[in-house]
């Protein structure tokens, strides 16, 4: 399932008692944390009554330091409020000072700048800065960080706001399943589609052994085709010199889109236990599934054609196992592999 965008109410921002600047400052920390963290260390910093500049930085296993400054510009976003340029400035100088190895800094606001807010920034920010590279994190970073998977959960602790994760359905369905428990007898029930709609939609456990069952099979899928290529390139029946040729290529389309379909659901199983995301774009998949989806259904074609040539025959004559070589593509299962890439 695609990722979505998420846009958050900065007016909704949870409370530090009656401090938002604070809670600005916590959530963009644990955007870090659960984003970097494992690059290096991270240490907090209480940047009140002049601090170092940072909230909080990275220290790096080379020695390098990454800072982040949060500033809470809400509801009015503008720096010529209240000596926002030069307190942006001289928290850099700050940084820059105390870290003699601060190699990024990141201003983090709720909202873009002006385009003379950016020149500003790019002119008067960059030159203090120096050697070390200046980056604002604005709307569009943080709802793209809040919009990913791993971060489930943090814009409920925020924002109040739902969050359609496995952990929530979860959560949801445990009580009525529990009602329910007395009145279900598993050995009569009989699974049809509906149930793997709502696995999938629920990114449970048996939807993830699924899809992790589907790459196996696609695996096996490109093992078998490349069989299957190797018997029809090497058996040389007169007339069909045309449908072996399509053949050969439909099959080489199909070996190739394989191992894009099993990444594809290696990424869908793993990122279904945290939430309903994707980490691949929905334009890509969508081009994905119409390439193998069209490869597929070619070779299903030409191998049912092949099937009623002469093609076949000549296969027979040949070693046992190379004698439903194309039967197989056009077999219930084999026709069930081809679809799963496709789907």
């Amino acid at each position: 399932m695609p990722q979505s965008s998420y846009s958050p109410d900065w007016s909704k921002l949870k409370h530090f008692g009656d401090d938002t600047r604070k809670s600005f400052e916590e959530l963009v920390y644990v955007l870090v944390e659960r984003e970097y963290g494992d690059k290096g260390s991270l240490t907090r910093i209480d940047d009140s009554g002049g601090g170092d500049g940072v909230e909080f930085y990275l220290a790096l296993p080379g020695g390098a330091v990454w800072g982040w400054q949060a500033r809470f510009y809400y509801p009015n976003p503008r720096l010529s409020v209240s000596s926002r340029k030069k307190h942006i400035v001289d928290a850099l100088r700050r940084s820059k000072k105390r870290h003699p190895k601060l190699k990024k800094w990141f201003l983090c606001t709720p909202s873009r700048f002006t385009p003379a807010e950016n020149t500003w920034f790019k002119k008067a920010v960059k030159h203090t800065a120096k050697k070390t590279t200046v980056t604002h994190w604005h709307e569009s970073k943080l709802n793209e960080l809040l919009s990913k998977p791993r971060n489930g959960g943090l814009r409920t602790y925020f924002f109040g706001d739902l969050e359609l994760t496995s952990d929530w359905f979860a959560a949801k369905s445990k009580p009525r399943l529990e009602h329910l428990a007395d009145r279900y007898d598993s050995s009569l029930h009989v699974p049809n589609e509906l149930d793997a709609e709502i696995s999938a939609l629920a990114g449970d456990h048996h939807y993830r052994e699924q899809l992790v069952a589907g790459s196996t099979e696609l695996e096996e899928l490109a093992s078998s085709l490349s069989s299957t290529r190797r018997t029809i390139a090497t058996n040389k029946a007169t007339g069909v010199d045309q449908e072996r040729r399509d053949a050969l290529q439909q099959i080489d389309d199909v070996i190739a889109l394989v191992p894009l379909a099993t990444d594809m659901l290696a990424a869908t199983a793993t990122t279904s236990k945290r939430g309903l995301g994707h980490p691949v774009a929905e334009s890509a998949l969508r081009d994905l599934a119409a390439k193998t989806k069209a490869s597929s259904d070619a070779l299903y074609d030409t191998a049912q054609k092949m099937r009623s040539s002469r093609f076949p025959l000549k296969l027979a004559a040949g070693k046992p196992e190379s004698r439903y070589a194309l039967t197989s593509l056009t077999s219930t299962a084999g026709r069930r592999a081809l679809t799963r890439i496709g789907s």
